[in-house]
């Protein structure tokens, strides 16, 4: 599969950035990688994430995400953002083509031993799920695989 490459330049509001994004989608192109800068102004919020998000649906994008900081692509991840390239210090290593599941950018765990579930940890994530859900953000299934992920990546840190 081949990317667009959309260079993200520095100095770019999160608007210039959205701008520059419809119009390469009007050109024809519907697979798009943004290649962020390590400081740029756009996408440095979870808001702004929610607006690509949702901008590469109503365009009916594949969007990509390469480069930017350690916390944007973490947050691109946990948003369903395809993150690619090699990044150690995220504790991720991932080229284009090798992801496991399109949809996800995440190592494998290993499974942490079971132990009894904390009530205000369950009553938090009830909260935020009915939120998250209410609020039009995630649908039922797309917060499921966010939690699943989520879950995932925790029981993964208990073990390592």
């Amino acid at each position: 599969m081949s990317y667009y490459q959309l260079s993200v330049k520095t100095e770019w509001s999160h608007e210039q950035m959205l701008k520059a994004l419809n119009a390469t989608a009007a050109t024809g192109y519907r697979e798009i990688n943004l290649v962020l800068p390590p400081q740029g102004k756009a996408l440095q919020t979870l808001d702004q994430l929610y607006s690509l998000r949702k901008t590469g649906r109503e365009l009916s994008l594949d969007l990509t995400i390469s480069g930017g900081n350690k916390t944007v692509r973490g947050l691109a991840r946990l948003l369903g953002f395809r993150v690619i390239g090699m990044y150690p210090e995220d504790g991720v290593v991932e080229q284009e083509n090798n992801a496991a599941n399109p949809f996800w950018s995440q190592p494998e765990a290993t499974p942490a031993p079971a132990s009894e579930p904390d009530t205000a940890l369950m009553l938090a994530m009830v909260t935020i799920k009915t939120l998250l859900i209410s609020k039009g953000i995630f649908s039922e299934e797309e917060y499921q695989q966010m939690f699943d992920f989520v879950e995932q990546q925790w029981k993964g840190r208990a073990v390592g």
